[in-house]
């Protein structure tokens, strides 16, 4: 069996992944992500991932992040 480093385990999911910063900056984000929102990963590192979320959702999310992390 190949052993998958961490950024080949995020590309190898379907699902939504992605790694930021307290503020929300992306630092990787999968190609599943990236072609949901129509953007290269080039593109959306550096951005803020807040900058994405349905306004509607915002609150709840913020509050399911603040109980994961303090931070």
């Amino acid at each position: 069996i190949q052993e998958l480093n961490s950024i080949e385990l995020f590309e190898s999911l379907s699902d939504f992944r992605l790694l930021s910063l307290p503020d929300t900056t992306m630092l990787f984000a999968n190609d599943a992500i990236c072609k949901a929102l129509g953007v290269s990963r080039e593109q959306m590192i550096g951005l803020k991932w807040i900058d994405f979320a349905n306004p509607e959702d915002l609150k709840i999310i913020l509050e399911k992040i603040s109980k994961m992390s303090p931070e």
